[in-house]
C-alpha cells in the first residue's frame, strides 16, 4: 500500500513513511473495532434478551408447578371417591337377618361411618367398621377401619384428635383401629337422600338421622358434588 501511496513522489524521506504509516494504523483500528455507543447498544439488546428467557423459564416453571398440583389433587381426589364408592357398593345391610346385627350406618355432615364387606387390600375377608371424619380447621380427612369380631365392636368408633401424629396413630392401633390421615383436603361435605332428586345436593340432608339406608349420598369436595348410590348386600 504504501508503494501505491508514494509512487511518483521523489520527495519522500523516512519521516513520510512513518506518518503514512500511523495514518493507515489509525484507519485500521478505527474501522476494525467498536465504537462506545455500538458497544452499549449491544449490551443493552443483550440485557434485553436475557429478561426475556429468564421470563420464559419463570413462566414455564409456574406453569409445571401448577399442572403438578392440579395432578396431585386429581390423583388424590379420585382415590378418595374410589375407595368410598368401592366400601359403600359392599354395605352391609339391615333387611338380612344373618347380617342385621353387624349393620351400621352414621352420616353427618362431616363424618361418614358405616359397616362393608368390602376388605383392605391383604385382608382375607370379614365385615368392617369404616370411618371417613373431616377436621376442617386443620384440613384433615381422617379415615379409620377396624375389622368386626364382635357386636359391642359396631358401636365403637375412633376417638378425636387433636393432631395427626405417629403418637395419634399409634394410640388408635392399640385401640384396634387402623388410620390414615389425608392433609391438604380444604373441603369434605356430606349430603344424604333417602332418593335421587333434581335439587342440588346442598339442599340434601346433612344429617341421616332415619332409621335404614340412604339411598344416595352426595360428597363435595374439590368445589364439585359427587354421587353415591347405595345397593345394600341383603
Amino acid at each position: 500500500m504504501f508503494s501505491i501511496l508514494t509512487s511518483g513522489y521523489k520527495g519522500y524521506n523516512k519521516s513520510h513513511y512513518k506518518y503514512i504509516s500511523s495514518i493507515i494504523c489509525l484507519k485500521s483500528i478505527e474501522y476494525a473495532g467498536f465504537t462506545l455507543l455500538e458497544l452499549i447498544i449491544s449490551i443493552t439488546l443483550l440485557s434485553f434478551v436475557v429478561l426475556i428467557i429468564s421470563a420464559v423459564m419463570r413462566s414455564g416453571l409456574r406453569a409445571y408447578e401448577r399442572a403438578k398440583d392440579i395432578n396431585n389433587e386429581y390423583v388424590l381426589k379420585s382415590s378418595i371417591i374410589n375407595l368410598i364408592d368401592k366400601e359403600l357398593a359392599a354395605i352391609i345391610s339391615k333387611n338380612n337377618p344373618m347380617t342385621k346385627r353387624l349393620s351400621f350406618f352414621e352420616g353427618r355432615e362431616d363424618i361418614l361411618s358405616f359397616t362393608t364387606a368390602s376388605a383392605p387390600v391383604g385382608a382375607r375377608g370379614g365385615i368392617f367398621k369404616v370411618s371417613y371424619k373431616f377436621y376442617p380447621e386443620e384440613n384433615l380427612l381422617l379415615y379409620c377401619q377396624k375389622i368386626i369380631t364382635l357386636p359391642s365392636d359396631i358401636k365403637e368408633r375412633p376417638d378425636d384428635i387433636t393432631e395427626w401424629n405417629r403418637e395419634e396413630r399409634k394410640r388408635l392401633i392399640e385401640a384396634g383401629w387402623d388410620c390414615e390421615g389425608v392433609t391438604d383436603i380444604k373441603e369434605f361435605q356430606l349430603r344424604y337422600a333417602s332418593k335421587y332428586t333434581d335439587a342440588s345436593p346442598e339442599f340434601w340432608e346433612a344429617n341421616w338421622k332415619t332409621n335404614g339406608l340412604p339411598r344416595v349420598i352426595a360428597l363435595r369436595t374439590w368445589d364439585k358434588w359427587a354421587l353415591f348410590f347405595i345397593t345394600p348386600i341383603n
